[in-house]
């Protein structure tokens, strides 16, 4: 039972500890700054349990260089290998190829992965090498409209008839929980905010993970349970009973 659910419980124990570290604001918040990245744990299990082998391996990546990053950023002396300021951009690079790949599987899923992936890092590699304004850091405004470009052709395919492969409450938890993590992105100076920037990313895109109706594993099963605890929404026997939205 609580493997089952471990990646909620994993959720919740990191949201609060967020808010500890907002009122301690010292040791504590200084090492939640970094260890705050055992978060990832949550979306690298949804991956597996969904056999999504490709984002767990991603969410796994991303744990450990964010974690070097991070703390390397908390202590000064603790810097492996690469210095602080590089360490920041392979922190960043890697963070907007990871949202990349996640905008990516909600439009195309699985199809397209390959051609994908090489267009998502040559995006996020040019914009970083591009020049920007010193407020525009790593040329994250371009990204973003790129990122848009995206969400269009995604609004495309919903008004095409797709809407009926999406779970709906993954879908508008995934949606709220990645725009709160973005409000907190934009203050990420400040290491509370930036450690719930951490937690709530992650928990939008463990809903990401889940947010087709036939993901076999999700944190929340919405619709209930059916005969011998199977989910009522089950694609190959329950077709029937599919959200529409």
């Amino acid at each position: 039972m609580i493997l089952e659910n471990l990646p909620i419980i994993i959720l919740i124990v990191s949201l609060v500890l967020c808010f500890i570290s907002y009122v301690d604001d010292g040791d504590f918040t200084t090492f939640w700054s970094w260890a705050s990245n055992i978060v990832y744990i949550a979306p690298i299990l949804v991956s597996y349990r969904n056999k999504n082998y490709f984002l767990a391996y991603f969410f796994t990546l991303v744990l450990m260089l964010s974690t070097s990053y991070h703390i390397c950023y908390a202590y000064d002396d603790a810097c492996i290998i690469i210095n602080h300021t590089n360490w920041m951009h392979v922190d960043v690079l890697f963070s907007w190829l990871l949202l990349y790949t996640l905008i990516s599987y909600v439009v195309f899923k699985h199809e397209y992965r390959d051609i994908l992936l090489l267009t998502n890092v040559v995006i996020v590699v040019m914009t970083m090498e591009a020049e920007c304004d010193e407020s525009n850091f790593d040329c994250q405004f371009t990204k973003i409209a790129l990122a848009i470009v995206y969400f269009i052709y995604f609004l495309y395919l919903l008004w095409g008839g797709k809407y009926t492969e999406y779970a709906p409450m993954d879908s508008l938890l995934s949606a709220i929980f990645l725009l709160a993590a973005s409000v907190f992105y934009f203050n990420g100076s400040y290491k509370p905010s930036h450690s719930l920037w951490h937690v709530l990313g992650a928990a939008g895109a463990s809903f990401v993970i889940s947010i087709y109706n036939d993901a076999e594993y999700r944190i929340i099963e919405f619709q209930g349970k059916g005969e011998e605890g199977k989910p009522l929404l089950e694609k190959k026997k329950r077709k029937d009973l599919y959200y529409k939205f």
